[in-house]
């Protein structure tokens, strides 16, 4: 029996490609990600496409005849030209609970990295320079007991709420649709305007998806209404 035709557009492990091959004839690059142009050579002839960080227009649709399922390895699909897809019958499938935590983790790691001044700091050790922890220059900012403002309340942002209450902070939130209030309550955030959120956040944490409405949301006027001491 055929087995399917899968392209991957990032290196895969030998053991994730000994898993896979068991039931997909698996295509990837095997010295550096795909560029677009080498991407629209390898589709033709594959079934389906596993992919991060390319545009899915019609162009790379139309390279790919075969194509039967397209699967982005991320929650938004705003690169995918969903109308296309559809007129060819493509199925579509994201990723949004696979990348919740990791990406809350990261934006945990970033939140931590420019309160406690730790990339600085880095750097000066590894350059040798030895500066008394009683330097302004070395001064941080602890989170506990500060407001965690949350702009997109889904599976990430609700997930990198828990870890800022875990470090004692407080949670206010902007959603396109608030939460129900026994989810509130459940969740112990609190809804605001987003005037609101951008003046009162002492940390500012975006999770909402790329959309005409949030596109360049964060502007000058934006900066000018947050605290000066806001991260």
């Amino acid at each position: 029996m055929t087995k399917p035709k899968v392209l991957f557009t990032g290196e895969l492990t030998p053991a994730v490609v000994e898993t896979l091959s068991q039931d997909f004839e698996v295509t990837y690059p095997k010295d550096h990600p795909y560029t677009r142009a080498e991407l629209l050579a390898a589709l033709p002839g594959q079934e389906a496409l596993v992919f991060f960080g390319y545009q899915v227009d019609q162009e790379l649709v139309d390279a790919g005849k075969d194509l039967k399922v397209i699967a982005t390895c991320s929650v938004g699909f705003d690169h995918i030209d969903l109308n296309y897809t559809r007129e060819k019958g493509i199925v579509v499938a994201n990723t949004p609970e696979s990348v919740r935590v990791p990406t809350a983790e990261m934006a945990l790691a970033l939140m931590l990295d420019v309160t406690r001044n730790i990339m600085p700091l880095d750097d000066k050790m590894h350059a040798g320079e030895w500066t008394p922890m009683t330097n302004p220059a070395n001064h941080a900012t602890s989170v506990q007991g500060k407001t965690l403002g949350i702009f997109g309340m889904g599976r990430i942002g609700k997930t990198m709420a828990q870890f800022g209450q875990m470090l004692g902070m407080n949670v206010i939130y902007h959603n396109r649709h608030q939460l129900a209030p026994e989810a509130e309550t459940a969740a112990n955030v609190k809804y605001v305007t987003f005037e609101e959120l951008v003046q009162q956040a002492d940390v500012l944490s975006l999770h909402a998806p790329a959309t005409t409405e949030t596109t360049h949301i964060i502007n000058a006027d934006v900066f000018k209404q947050m605290k000066n001491s806001a991260f």
